[in-house]
């Protein structure tokens, strides 16, 4: 995985993550609690998609190289279009919709730096050679997120849980199948 790539992978919109200092898990933990979610850098502009585009690409790629280690051999970026370049306020009010309730905070301090302002990708070549894109849109990807999350808390780590999961792959990949996209085939 290269360098881009990690810094995607925590502006990632997933399922599962629950980890401290990301953005939709913290989302989870104010939400469910009741408090506001405390937001540091609103204005921050980052490439968002949920995890299962990022899995779709990196899967894809893989069976190319298996028939083709030569030409497919390299770094990729896997990342949504520009429309997908969202504000953290934005990722936020959007969330708080999926949720059905709730409220942010902006704690930004001036001057303080946490994080770049605006981070970018460049994905033209999964575009360009392997004909990969997001299925997705980002309300799709942030209502599929919320849903799982909740699904997670009412559950408790039930295996319903699992089924649930397994409901959303095959939804997810059903929408690329019919959105005709270069890796259902």
């Amino acid at each position: 995985m290269n360098r881009n790539s990690e810094r995607i992978l925590s502006r990632r919109s997933a399922a599962g993550d629950l980890r401290r200092d990301r953005l939709i898990p913290d989302c989870v933990r104010a939400l469910s609690s009741g408090r506001a979610i405390a937001i540091r850098n609103p204005r921050s502009c980052h490439p968002w998609q949920h995890v299962l585009e990022l899995l779709s690409g990196y899967l894809y790629l893989g069976a190319r190289l298996w028939e083709d280690p030569a030409d497919f051999s390299g770094a990729w970026n896997f990342g949504p279009e520009s429309e997908a370049h969202l504000t953290v306020a934005e990722v936020v009010n959007r969330f708080v919709q999926a949720w059905g309730a709730g409220e942010w905070q902006d704690l930004s301090e001036p001057g303080v730096v946490h994080e770049a302002a605006a981070l970018r990708l460049c994905c033209d070549k999964a575009a360009n050679y392997l004909g990969w894109r997001n299925s997705l849109s980002m309300e799709q990807a942030i209502d599929m997120t919320a849903e799982w999350y909740k699904m997670f808390y009412i559950n408790h780590g039930n295996s319903n849980i699992y089924k649930f999961c397994v409901e959303q792959i095959r939804n997810y990949t059903g929408l690329a199948a019919s959105n005709n996209l270069s890796w259902t085939t």
